[in-house]
C-alpha cells in the first residue's frame, strides 16, 4: 500500500477523541485549500442545510501506529 505510514499514523490519530473533537467538516477543508491559488476548484460537497460530514476512513488492513507522545 502507497503511503502506509501516514495512513498508520492517522488511523491514530482518527482514534484519538482530541482529535476528532477538533476536526472540521470537511466542507471547510475543501473550501479552505480552494481559496489557495495554486489548487484546482472543484464543486462544493454538500449544500448548505445538509448536516456536516466528517471522512475518518482509511484502506482496510491498515494497522494505527503510535502516535508519540512529546
Amino acid at each position: 500500500m502507497q503511503l502506509g505510514g501516514l495512513w498508520g499514523y492517522l488511523a491514530a490519530a482518527y482514534e484519538t477523541p482530541a482529535f476528532r473533537n477538533s476536526c472540521p467538516p470537511d466542507d471547510e477543508i475543501v473550501e479552505h485549500w480552494q481559496s489557495k491559488p495554486e489548487c484546482p476548484k472543484t464543486k462544493r460537497l454538500s449544500t448548505a442545510d445538509a448536516q456536516p460530514q466528517y471522512s475518518f476512513d482509511v484502506p482496510a488492513g491498515v494497522v494505527p501506529r503510535p502516535i508519540s507522545q512529546q
